[in-house]
């Protein structure tokens, strides 16, 4: 596979023909390291920024959005550990504590994504938020109205904060590690005057939960699952400090019962989200209950009928594709070449297609120069996942872009030949001249797909 991919790039100089090209927007550098790390840390272009909203922008899903990872308000749940950190703390600067929290969680939302009333996403900055403003009133509901003016009068105070960060920060600075840092320091010079007239099992979880967070926050690049084990840790942090007889009289009356009804606002709606099966990108509901798995299970399906029934048509590409045993396959944005035989040695990964991309950018984007470079290769089949663009955060777009340029590619080339989609589209069909719904690409989409399956003849 090495081998074939060196001579892959070596033939890209010496191939040369007028041919059709691609003619797609450029992306000319390697992108894929950023996409994906960024995807997960976000895109602000101020490191403190970054660092600053990350917490938020992972809780609330603005950088990977799945119904599975969104905490949502569940943060709002954990602001008594506040006074725990603080119980030796007069009772008014834990109250300033709290509010400055609360201001910080407030700043920092003002550059989310709202949904909007026909349900467009909605960047709440310039003059989609004027927009939105006038489209909502009081009349439509109270909350939207509200939510409208909050972000108007706090975008005021965001680009104050702004331009604060721009001052000190910027792609790189010598500020906000040693900001991190001092942080972290504080949180553990405040636990220990918590503690420090004797060691307890809350003090001690309070130290894993402030080392672990930390190293989460510094370390992890935003990556949401590395911190999971943060939420179950202050469940069992604030659930001790509501009963431990060591719980400060001064200690406020509201914090149970702010913990109790958070977890409950959260809880409540998050089951019937997971439950009711419904999928976030088009707010379908799907079944609640998976049929060919149980099917499978029951014997009454073979491991054909249960594939087909997730990708329709792909067991009839796969047997093709393994009948050439020494055919390479590209693989980009999907999982569906586990089906291929020696798929270790024969399947070459480009997920966020920038190998591709670098072979269509030293070609010219001429089509006939990306087949005879794909050949010298040896890959042949060419399976790609159909939601690549839609997964794209980048400000510029850049891996739309490169999506965009490989469905050209394929769609536009004559030696090209579809095996296979799961894509319904609806068309006329030319011999009948009555319209009917097949599995394409070209067509008035009935249903998206998730794959498609080329072979290159």
């Amino acid at each position: 596979m090495h081998i074939a991919l060196v001579c892959l790039m070596a033939s890209l100089f010496i191939i040369g023909a007028d041919a059709q090209g691609i003619g797609n927007d450029q992306v000319t550098e390697k992108t894929a390291v950023r996409e994906e790390l960024r995807s997960y840390m976000g895109y602000e272009d101020n490191l403190a920024a970054l660092y600053l909203t990350l917490p938020y922008d992972v809780s609330v899903g603005n950088n990977q959005q799945s119904r599975l990872i969104d905490m949502g308000i569940l943060i709002a749940a954990f602001l008594p550990l506040l006074y725990l950190l603080s119980g030796r703390v007069r009772k008014r600067w834990r109250v300033v504590a709290a509010v400055v929290l609360l201001g910080y969680l407030g700043l920092i939302s003002i550059y989310s994504t709202l949904i909007s009333p026909d349900g467009r996403p909605l960047n709440l900055q310039g003059e989609d938020l004027a927009a939105y403003r006038e489209s909502v009133a009081i009349d439509d509901g109270l909350p939207q109205a509200v939510t409208a003016d909050f972000y108007a009068v706090g975008q005021t105070w965001g680009r104050v904060f702004s331009l604060l960060l721009e001052a000190i920060s910027g792609p790189s600075d010598y500020v906000t590690y040693p900001l991190m840092i001092g942080l972290f320091m504080l949180a553990l010079v405040m636990t220990h005057n918590r503690f420090k007239n004797h060691i307890t099992d809350l003090g001690s979880l309070m130290l894993i939960l402030i080392v672990y967070g930390f190293l989460w926050w510094l370390f992890s690049g935003g990556i949401i699952w590395y911190g999971f084990l943060l939420v179950p840790l202050s469940y069992v942090l604030v659930t001790n400090y509501m009963l431990t007889k060591e719980t400060p009289k001064s200690a406020p009356l509201f914090a149970p019962g702010l913990f109790a009804f958070m977890s409950v606002a959260w809880a409540v709606p998050a089951l019937l989200l997971f439950f009711s099966n419904l999928n976030y990108r088009t707010d379908t509901g799907q079944n609640l209950i998976d049929l060919p798995a149980h099917l499978y299970a029951l014997g009454y399906w073979d491991s054909d009928d249960v594939i087909n029934a997730y990708y329709p048509g792909v067991s009839q590409a796969m047997r093709a594709i393994n009948a050439d045993e020494e055919a390479l396959v590209y693989r980009a944005g999907t999982m569906l070449t586990f089906q291929v035989d020696k798929n270790d040695r024969r399947v070459f990964e480009d997920n966020l297609l920038d190998f591709f991309n670098q072979v269509a950018v030293y070609s010219n984007d001429e089509i006939y120069r990306i087949n005879e470079a794909f050949r010298r290769a040896g890959l042949k089949y060419f399976i790609v996942g159909l939601k690549i663009g839609v997964s794209d955060r980048t400000p510029e777009g850049s891996l739309r872009m490169k999506f965009e340029k490989m469905m050209s590619y394929l769609l536009k080339n004559p030696e090209m030949k579809l095996l296979v989609t799961d894509k319904k589209v609806r068309r006329r069909n030319p011999q009948t001249g009555e319209e009917e719904e097949v599995f394409a690409l070209n067509g008035q989409t009935v249903k998206e797909g998730t794959y498609v399956i080329f072979q290159l003849n």
